[in-house]
C-alpha cells in the first residue's frame, strides 16, 4: 500500500466580510441659469456633484476620480458615498420606476475611485464609495426643472 501524506494549512487570520445596502433619493435642480444647477440627496453622507456654472466640482474626497461630467445633453453626476469602511462596490442602480422627470428616461451608473489595473474600483483610498450616473436625456442647463431618482448601492465592508 503506497504511502498517503496530507497537508495541513497553518491556522489563517481572516476578516468577517459583509454586504451593506444604501438607498438615497437624488434630486437634481436644473435651469438655463447655469448658476442655479445644483444636487441635493436624502441621506447626509450621500453627496451628489454636479457641474455648477460650467466649473467641474471638487468632491471633499479627492480620490473620487470623476471624469469630465456634463450639465449638457445626458447630463451626469458624481456621487459620493462617505461611509469610510467600504472594500468593494458589488453593485449601483437607478431603478427606471424611481425617476421622476420630464425628460430623463434612465439612469447608467460607472464605477469611479481608486484604480485597479485597467478599471475603477468604485471605492476611494478613504474607503468611501464613488460613482458617476448618467442620467440619459437629461439636459440640466436646458430649462428650468427638478429630476430625482433613487439609488440603490450594495458594498462590502470589512468588520474589523
Amino acid at each position: 500500500m503506497a504511502d498517503v501524506s496530507y497537508v495541513y494549512s497553518s491556522s489563517l487570520t481572516t476578516q468577517d466580510i459583509f454586504e451593506r445596502r444604501i438607498a438615497s433619493k437624488i434630486t437634481l435642480l436644473g435651469s438655463n441659469v447655469l448658476t442655479d444647477i445644483n444636487a441635493y440627496s436624502d441621506v447626509t453622507n450621500v453627496i451628489p456633484y454636479v457641474v455648477i456654472n460650467g466649473a467641474q466640482p471638487v468632491p471633499a474626497d479627492t480620490g473620487a476620480n470623476f471624469p469630465a461630467l456634463t450639465s449638457g445633453a445626458n447630463s451626469s453626476c458624481g456621487i459620493v458615498v462617505s461611509c469610510q469602511d467600504g472594500f468593494q462596490l458589488v453593485d449601483v442602480q437607478v431603478p427606471a420606476f424611481s425617476i421622476q422627470s420630464l425628460s430623463m428616461t434612465g439612469g447608467i451608473c460607472d464605477p469611479y475611485g481608486a484604480v485597479f489595473g485597467l478599471y475603477n474600483t468604485g471605492v476611494t483610498a478613504s474607503n468611501n464609495l464613488a460613482f458617476r450616473v448618467v442620467c440619459t436625456g437629461l439636459n440640466l442647463g436646458a430649462a428650468v426643472s427638478t429630476s430625482s431618482f433613487w439609488i440603490n448601492a450594495v458594498y462590502k465592508f470589512k468588520n474589523v
